[in-house]
């Protein structure tokens, strides 16, 4: 009897056909601890910053022409956004100009309310203009 490969592996691999149970349990675990998850992921980008710096550089090289596509069709799907950004971009941050969201530090970002008044801008700090987006607005 001559040993026949092909119908060992079919009969070998039968079992394993379904997910694997540690993958089961390692996704019933993320949804149950999601928010410590991704909390624990945001301390650990803040304690390893250079790293994660590194790591972004490092991706950047090596997949150029992927992150320039996803530019170029991101900018396909937006194109308000896109057009209100290139019309501000001339407009200038006063200096001193402090945070109109919280008034603690100074105004480093621009941030438009409506992309179809592209030349009205708030002028808000980092930390300001990132809770803005978190909220959706």
């Amino acid at each position: 009897m001559v040993f026949d490969k092909k119908a060992y592996m079919k009969i070998y691999n039968k079992g394993y056909k379904k997910k694997p149970k540690h993958k089961v349990k390692m996704k019933e675990y993320y949804k149950k601890h999601k928010e410590t998850i991704l909390e624990y992921g945001k301390k650990w980008k803040i304690d390893n910053e250079e790293r994660v710096k590194i790591q972004n550089r490092i991706w950047l090289e090596n997949n150029r022409t992927r992150h320039n596509k996803n530019i170029k069709e991101w900018d396909k799907k937006h194109p308000k956004i896109k057009k209100a950004h290139n019309k501000s971009r001339y407009i200038k941050i006063p200096k001193g100009k402090m945070c109109e969201e919280c008034g603690k530090r100074l105004a480093v970002e621009k941030h438009h309310k409506d992309y179809d008044k592209p030349l009205e801008v708030v002028f808000l700090c980092l930390e300001c203009h990132k809770k803005k987006y978190k909220r959706g607005g």
